[in-house]
């Protein structure tokens, strides 16, 4: 091998990794922190837009809604836009909307059940983290989906309501979370979604989204590794 070929090998194979763009096949966790970080991204002028389509989002493509986007509409953020020239018909607006945002709102109450994460990765080290008591979200899981139990039928779509659906996909979204915050002790949650022998409650959450809310969720939501494009759809939600 030559001079240049070495040099050439040399710097393919220490040649960063190409990162998946907009319209290529991506992991759902790749895919969930591009459509996280494009509606961080949206100016404050376009707030109670920006509300709108995460309210859109919620209600087309649930399996795509993060707790990270509810940073966009923090009360900093929205004081900070009423200062900056909004009028305050439009942050009550703001609020509004976003307070319709299901999935978003159980997501910042599972995080408020199992404290900063990201404060005690910087505060302590791996082994001292793994110690929150997994109670409330189990009593919260056997509340909402006995509630929704109860008035069977109604909604003519399936056993659960759309409590009951959003709070499974806000379990899903926090799956990894809860589970690092807990030490992995999630056998409580599983037996309160009805099966204590699956191996994760993302895949638990889904598969009582599918049997009780008759919901088809892709199989991409529970499999790290599998690709899909489907978040394309979401992507033209946050941007149009």
């Amino acid at each position: 091998m030559g001079l240049w070929d070495k040099i050439a090998e040399s710097l393919h194979i220490h040649a960063p990794k190409k990162t998946a763009a907009p319209g290529e096949p991506m992991t759902f966790e790749q895919a969930k922190e591009l459509l996280t970080t494009t509606l961080l991204e949206q100016p404050l002028s376009d707030m109670k837009l920006t509300a709108q389509r995460a309210k859109r989002l919620n209600d087309e493509m649930p399996q795509f809604v993060t707790f990270a986007m509810s940073h966009y509409f923090n009360r900093p953020r929205l004081v900070r836009f009423t200062n900056e020239g909004g009028k305050q018909i439009d942050a009550d607006a703001i609020s509004r909307l976003f307070a319709q945002t299901t999935i978003l709102q159980f997501e910042c109450e599972i995080q408020r059940m199992i404290g900063d994460l990201d404060e005690m990765r910087g505060r302590l080290r791996p082994d001292q983290i793994g110690h929150v008591d997994p109670t409330p979200i189990i009593e919260q899981t056997k509340r909402i989906l006995a509630a929704s139990t109860a008035t069977k039928g109604d909604n003519g779509t399936g056993h659960l309501d759309g409590q009951a659906r959003a709070w499974l996909y806000a379990l899903m979204d926090q799956s990894s979370d809860i589970d690092e915050a807990t030490g992995g002790n999630q056998l409580g949650i599983l037996k309160a979604l009805g099966n204590e022998q699956a191996g994760s409650i993302a895949e638990t959450a889904a598969s009582v989204l599918s049997k009780d809310c008759n919901e088809s969720v892709p199989a991409y939501c529970v499999d790290p590794t599998a690709t899909t494009t489907d978040y394309m759809k979401a992507y033209a939600i946050i941007t149009e």
